[in-house]
């Protein structure tokens, strides 16, 4: 095989490994129990079976197909079959970099390691088994279409209504591709504007084509089970602030994240590169690089797609061909390496590694142990109740339990839940001033609740009514007192061993 392309695929390869890494999100549970719900119906359900408060309340899975690719992907392949598809999802963005950047004069080596340099925080959005993966491709596409119709194919403009439909299926992420199309299509019209106001004269075919292109793309959202409720959905819970995620505050250098310090160096960086740039590059690399340099500041979810974007927008052919310092150096490195060298297949290796050495397990976060013991005891006594649970813990709860175990609250949030429901269980589990809310609540049966919820040590002290059932490590789980639910758990605990800790994703 020829050098070049050996190069390619270590390069690849090698970056995508060290991403291929998994671990799990709260919400996985979820993602696949309801991706296994569509594959036996066939059509996702606008009715909720999980949850006994949202009666009444309409659910728009917006991350239906997602969860139909995650289910497939488990029924196949248990944990196998999810590890290999977040592999296949990660090296498909990191060969769409690695050739957008080889396209632009990149050599295979110094591709590689850019790649490698900015994977760190590229894992911020790319680790987990989480429909955000789709939305970082789905950056890096548009913002590749929208470079190559500069570059003068225009016909690839209407790959992005088709790229809407479908990313609007995976990820209510595609508002930020919407959002990069309205930039493209504002910094267009002011080149337009300025060239007709100095010169008198101007072409509107452009304008006009991006802006039929813009129209398609917002039309392309009702492609979708919910149709015309769902922009309404996005627009209306889609955005706003979520104070209780961590992922969607704004970022900060001081939380002492390693990781985040990429996005000083990111932005002075394009700037400086664009800045240094020897050809004018007009208004669309500057605006869209400017959209996604602000965006971690609005929450530090969207730090990987301005490292996506970042990637794509610096105008590296121009640098590179008036410095030249990248081709030399590049040169002289591969005569320097040997062609038929072993090291040339250490990428493959890395990425076959990575796979084999996860095996067939996703490891969970250390730091938020899940309640398998609590979940395992009301699983062998058979109980069908409605259950009061952290935000974290619904969707472990479904997976294992639903429907016969309806719960309070699960990562789905504003997609199912009103908002007056949401606020009531963050009251309760904050242990605000009118938490009882939620145990007042006749048809709550259990409670379950991590030790780290403030409301821990009120239900402990301040609950009369009920008891403490079963206490792990992460959390305990309470009964009303004297109830036919408490003497069925507590029959069941004296035959019942209490199941290893595991750190790993059980396929129960």
């Amino acid at each position: 095989m020829r050098f070049p392309y050996l190069a390619n695929l270590h390069a690849i390869t090698l970056a995508g490994g060290l991403l291929a890494f998994s671990e799990t999100d709260p919400d996985l549970w979820g993602h696949l129990r309801f991706g296994l719900d569509i594959l036996d119906s066939g059509w996702p359900t606008r009715v909720d079976p999980y949850s006994y408060l949202t009666q009444g309340s309409t659910w728009v899975n917006h991350e239906w197909l997602f969860e139909l690719i995650l289910g497939g992907a488990w029924r196949v392949g248990g944990v196998w079959g999810l590890n290999l598809f977040k592999a296949a999802v990660v090296l498909g963005l990191i060969a769409v970099l690695f050739f957008a950047l080889r396209r632009d004069g990149w050599g295979p080596i110094a591709a590689g390691l850019l790649l490698l340099i900015l994977t760190p925080t590229l894992s911020l959005g790319l680790k987990q088994h989480r429909p955000q993966v789709f939305t970082v491709v789905g950056v890096a596409l548009v913002v590749a279409t929208i470079l190559s119709v500069e570059r003068g194919q225009t016909r690839r403009a209407w790959l992005l209504p088709l790229l809407i439909a479908v990313w609007g299926n995976l990820h209510g992420g595609v508002l930020a591709g919407l959002g990069l199309i309205a930039v493209w299509w504002a910094a267009v019209l002011g080149e337009t504007l300025v060239e007709l106001l100095t010169t008198w004269q101007a072409s509107f075919a452009r304008l006009i084509q991006i802006t039929l292109v813009a129209i398609a793309c917002g039309l392309a959202m009702i492609v979708h089970p919910w149709g015309w409720e769902y922009p309404q959905f996005l627009i209306h819970e889609g955005i706003g602030p979520r104070p209780e995620i961590a992922d969607w505050q704004p970022l900060s250098l001081a939380s002492g994240d390693l990781r985040f310090w990429s996005y000083p160096i990111l932005v002075a960086g394009g700037i400086i590169l664009l800045a240094r740039c020897p050809q004018p590059t007009g208004w669309v690399r500057p605006s869209l690089f400017a959209a996604l340099a602000l965006a971690p500041l609005l929450a530090v979810r969207h730090l990987p797609l301005l490292v996506a974007g970042w990637v794509l927008l610096m105008p590296w052919v121009s640098i590179i061909r008036r410095d030249g310092w990248l081709a030399n150096w590049e040169t002289q490195t591969q005569q320097s390496v040997d062609q038929s060298s072993i090291l040339w297949m250490t990428g493959p290796l890395v990425l076959l590694g990575v796979i084999l050495s996860q095996g067939g397990t996703i490891p969970h976060s250390s730091t938020r142990p899940l309640p398998i013991e609590s979940v395992d005891l009301m699983r062998r006594a058979g109980v069908e109740a409605n259950l009061a649970v952290d935000f974290d813990w619904g969707e472990y709860v479904i997976w294992h339990l639903g429907p016969n175990v309806k719960v309070s609250l699960d990562g789905r949030r504003e997609t199912v839940y009103p908002p007056a429901i949401y606020r009531e269980n963050l009251r309760f589990f904050h242990g605000a001033r009118t938490w009882r809310g939620l145990i007042d609540r006749p048809e709550t049966d259990l409670v379950l609740i991590p030790w780290v919820r403030p409301v821990g040590a009120l239900m402990l002290g301040a609950a009369p009514g009920w008891v403490l059932i079963h206490e792990e490590a992460g959390g305990g789980l309470f009964a009303r007192e004297g109830s036919e639910l408490a003497q069925r758990l507590n029959q069941a605990k004296h035959d019942w061993t209490p199941p290893r800790p595991t750190n790993t994703f059980p396929d129960g």
